[in-house]
């Protein structure tokens, strides 16, 4: 493990960015968003993080029934 200074908001943003796409093929819509209070410089590793989030939300959309598309 890694113990370096990144930003969370960019790693974090960057991340969820690919995942907006995935959700949206599987007419999900993903919201995200980082609560005001946390540090905009963190230490710690990026990568592991880049992971677990990856792995979290990606499951989270694989599971998740698609929304029906009602066209009129």
């Amino acid at each position: 493990m890694e113990a370096v200074t990144y930003s969370l908001r960019q790693t974090f943003f960057g991340i969820l960015k690919t995942l907006v796409v995935r959700a949206s093929q599987n007419n999900l819509n993903l919201t995200y968003g980082v609560e005001p209070n946390i540090p905009v410089q963190l230490i710690g590793d990026s990568q592991r993080l880049h992971q677990v989030i990856t792995n979290l939300v990606g499951d989270a959309i694989k599971l998740t029934p698609p929304k029906p598309c009602f066209v009129e």
